[in-house]
């Protein structure tokens, strides 16, 4: 089902945009996470694997 997936590029389209967006964003691997604030679009990157409470201090600050 997987392959499937892949192969039928139905959503190639979508991945490429999220990848192009990391991209711009300094994603250079994984993990990393990207929060933004849809009202400002303020943007927090995170490269690497967090604690939670990092996570929460970046949300917190887009508030």
């Amino acid at each position: 089902e997987f392959q499937a997936c892949l192969d039928s590029e139905k959503f190639l389209a979508e991945v490429q945009s999220d990848m192009k967006s990391g991209a711009d964003a300094g994603v250079t691997g994984t993990p990393g996470n990207i929060i933004r604030n849809n009202k400002t679009g303020e943007v927090r990157f995170l490269p690497g694997a967090y604690p939670i409470e990092a996570v929460q201090a970046a949300i917190d600050e887009l508030k």
